[in-house]
């Protein structure tokens, strides 16, 4: 995240460690599945969050696994 704002690096970081929350364990890469991704926005909604909450997780999370496979 580097030439990132502090502001978006946090955001980022809560969603990786909300993420972990869903797995029960902290977030590795290779968890980035449509699976767990899917499970993922699913408790999420589960817990009350909102829709534009839910879409903010899922896409910072696809913009790692995005950023992930191009390297």
């Amino acid at each position: 995240l580097q030439g990132t704002s502090a502001n978006t690096t946090r955001l980022y970081k809560f969603s990786v460690e909300n993420f972990g929350r869903t797995l029960g364990r902290p977030a590795k890469l290779e968890d980035l599945t449509d699976e767990n991704l899917l499970r993922h926005m699913q408790r999420m909604l589960d817990d009350g969050a909102k829709h534009p909450t839910v879409n903010k997780d899922r896409a910072q999370l696809l913009a790692i696994w995005r950023f992930a496979c191009k390297k």
